[in-house]
Formats: C-alpha cells, structure tokens, sequence
C-alpha cells in the first residue's frame, strides 16, 4: 500500500520583487538581490516528535528578524514578533499544545521559545509589535545561548516537546531540557 507524504516543513528563500532592477540591467545596492522584505523560513505544523494539530498555525521568518504566526484557514495575522534574533533567524518550529508556542534558532547564537497566547510586547497590539523597529529583542518565554559565539543553525523537538536539539555552526548538536 503506498503512503502519502505531505509536508508538514518547508524552506523558502524568495527574492523576487514587484519591480526588479537586475531585470532591467541596473545594479542594486545590495549587490545581487533588491530590497525588501522575504520570507527565509515557512512551517506549516508541528516539530518533529510532536503530534499533529489540525489548528496547528502557519508561521514564518522574515529577513527583518521577526516571525509572523498565520491562521491556516483564514491565513489573518494572528501574532507578530518584531525583532526575534539579533542576527539572521536559521529556523523555527512550532512546539506545545496546538502549535501555541513557537522556537526559533539564530545566526546570534539564541534559541528563543516564544509563547503564541502571549502578546508580543505587554498588550500592545501584533501590528504594534511588527512595526517594532528598537533594537531591543523582543520578549521570549525562554532562551539558551549556543557556548563559544556558535551560531544556531537548526533547532528541533524530541520526546513529546520536552527535549530541543540545536545544531550549531562549530558541527555540534547541543540538546536542552524545555
């Protein structure tokens, strides 16, 4: 009997915009990509390890640092983190009942768990917090930092959410307790 296999993760890294100047012969100053705002990373469901939620959000990564949490019915906004890493965010899952969580692994060396029931900036609203342009971090539930200024490159959830591997940038997986 053949199994179906649908993707539960994917990884997206677009650089298109609505009006390209590399298209029309012109130079960009960011050298080969324009500016703008893209999506790095896009998760559908739940870590691995994790049972599958059919109200499990969509969320993503943007080139800005923050992540954007998705309804997947309605695809509405319903949660924004402005400024989740300090550096480039290398990837996201979701984690605990019903996807309500989110974990985020980071070019700055920061695994970060950030609770979705929670708002991003202490009752300010998730536009609020997406226009959110200090530099200070936002908020999180928990974090670790990668020992020796490793980068966090991957983060994934064992045993029933209570344990992450994080693999780093110096060829290590470092696991830690949630």
């Amino acid at each position: 009997m053949a199994r179906r296999l649908s993707p539960t993760r994917t990884i997206i890294a677009s650089f298109a915009t609505e009006q390209s100047t590399i298209a029309a012969g012109q130079s960009s100053a960011l050298g080969e990509y324009e500016e703008g705002l893209y999506v790095l990373q896009l998760v559908s469901g739940p870590c691995s390890g994790i049972p599958s939620s059919a109200t499990t959000p969509l969320s993503c990564s943007l080139s800005n640092k923050s992540v954007q949490t998705y309804d997947k019915g309605t695809h509405a906004l319903i949660h924004s983190i402005g400024r989740a890493h300090g550096g480039p965010i290398t990837d996201l899952c979701h984690t605990g009942v019903e996807g309500n969580a989110v974990i985020t692994s980071g070019a700055d060396g920061l695994v970060r768990l950030f609770d979705l029931r929670v708002s991003a900036a202490c009752g300010a609203s998730s536009a609020a917090a997406a226009a959110n342009t200090s530099k200070a971090l936002s908020r999180a539930v928990a974090e670790v930092c990668l020992p020796r200024k490793e980068e966090a490159l991957s983060v994934s959830i064992g045993y029933g959410g209570a344990l992450a591997a994080v693999g780093g940038s110096r060829g290590l997986i470092h696991f830690y307790d949630l």
